[in-house]
């Protein structure tokens, strides 16, 4: 039997070099420019001393996002995509320019908190068997931003009342 393929090698594939960084931030938007531009701030204000790259993956928006993220955060990797892929495959395929360990997932009305990165990177660290680990969702107000999805568990909401929410990690 002929032993299967190294997943590298697959067409669409790129090679995975080592990691250069910490951790690689991807943040995926459509037509939300303003809230875009503070989580990006809130990043390079907050990520502390982490080495990091981030990558944003603007899904053809019309607002003027991927204009004002390359024109605002020039440092910061932009794929301006001509057509909405979708959450997950905009993340797929800037997962695929990651040069971090670590790969981060933000929404784009994410305003990270201090530190809030690098105790994630650490709860993987401390982790070797963690795969992935998931950070929590509060409100403006400090309050956790909740619901009870009808079956009795607590499921994270988007920003209510146009308050964006503010996504803290442990």
């Amino acid at each position: 039997p002929t032993e299967p393929a190294d997943p590298s090698s697959r067409p669409g594939r790129l090679p995975r070099p080592p990691a250069e960084l910490d951790a690689t931030i991807l943040v995926v938007s459509f037509n939300t420019r303003e809230l875009t531009l503070r989580c990006l701030e809130s990043i390079q204000e907050k990520a502390g001393d982490l080495s990091y790259e981030v990558i944003v993956a603007d899904n053809a928006s019309r607002d003027g996002s991927a204009e004002a993220i390359a024109r605002e955060f020039p440092g910061f990797g932009l794929l301006a995509l001509e057509q909405n892929l979708g959450f997950g495959a905009a993340n797929n395929l800037a997962s695929l320019h990651a040069r971090g360990r670590c790969i981060v997932l933000l929404n784009p009305d994410t305003e990270v908190q201090e530190d809030a990165i690098e105790r994630v990177l650490s709860f993987i660290d401390e982790r070797p068997g963690a795969g992935l680990a998931g950070g929590r969702t509060i409100n403006e107000d400090g309050s956790l931003s909740v619901i009870d999805d009808g079956r009795g568990i607590p499921v994270d909401m988007h920003p209510t009342e146009g308050k964006p929410a503010v996504t803290v990690v442990l």
